[in-house]
């Protein structure tokens, strides 16, 4: 969720740049180009793996459901061809429903001014209702996504996490009976972990149907690494690869 994404994995090779400032609509062109330009650098039948992080698997959620799609009616759309060539994806604490801090950032003048101080605009794509996410436009990636997702609340001194504990739960609930929505400061896992409705989570290992249970699958829990923490981390970012190298 910035304009400046240069070395936002650290060293690690192959990174797509782009605005996540943008609306899904125009960010996934940037996404996918990026993506076609490293395919580019392989062979013509290598198959790819993705691995995105945040609003950029919406990205990746949206271009390769808009690929399978329109895979016989339109075989050139860079959509389709990076649907073709993706054998896997990886989803590092995805944004598939997007965050209650966005709701904040976009409720108002007032909001979207000091966000936009602090550089962070309001992009309705990371709102949590259903209008303007990826999950509007698609519902099935179309291949294997493995969910990796965090309940360590802990970045930013906590005060994230605790503005998002509260979403969807009744004042009664939070402050008489402790009732928290887990989350990894930046989103609740109801997003991360690719459920089929925003429901309230109270527990680290609680379970939900998900947007497509043939293709989605809960894959790794972080529990000491925040949304962002694991980024440059190589043993998770490379995590089951066909090809270690």
């Amino acid at each position: 969720y910035t304009s400046n994404n240069e070395n936002y994995f650290g060293d690690l090779p192959r990174q797509v740049l782009w605005d996540s400032s943008q609306n899904i609509e125009e960010a996934s062109l940037d996404v996918a180009q990026g993506i076609i330009e490293q395919m580019e650098t392989c062979e013509d039948d290598d198959l790819i793996i993705l691995r995105p992080h945040s609003y950029g698997v919406s990205q990746v959620l949206y271009i390769l459901g808009l690929g399978k799609r329109f895979q016989d009616t339109y075989p050139d759309n860079m959509f389709v061809k990076i649907y073709k060539r993706t054998f896997e994806v990886f989803s590092y604490t995805g944004a598939f429903h997007g965050t209650p801090l966005m709701n904040i950032v976009c409720s108002s003048r007032l909001t979207r001014k000091i966000g936009k101080f602090f550089g962070k605009s309001c992009v309705p794509s990371l709102l949590t209702n259903t209008i303007n996410g990826p999950t509007d436009y698609v519902h099935s990636p179309g291949v294997p996504t493995y969910l990796i997702y965090s309940t360590d609340r802990s970045g930013y001194y906590g005060a994230l996490g605790g503005i998002i504990s509260k979403y969807k739960v009744s004042f009664f609930s939070f402050f008489f009976r402790g009732t928290r929505n887990q989350n990894d400061n930046t989103l609740p896992i109801a997003s991360t972990k690719a459920c089929a409705s925003q429901k309230l989570m109270k527990k680290r290992d609680s379970t939900c149907k998900k947007i497509d249970s043939t293709f989605f699958k809960d894959y790794y829990h972080l529990t000491d690494k925040n949304h962002t923490e694991f980024l440059t981390d190589k043993e998770i970012m490379l995590m089951g690869s066909i090809n270690e190298d």
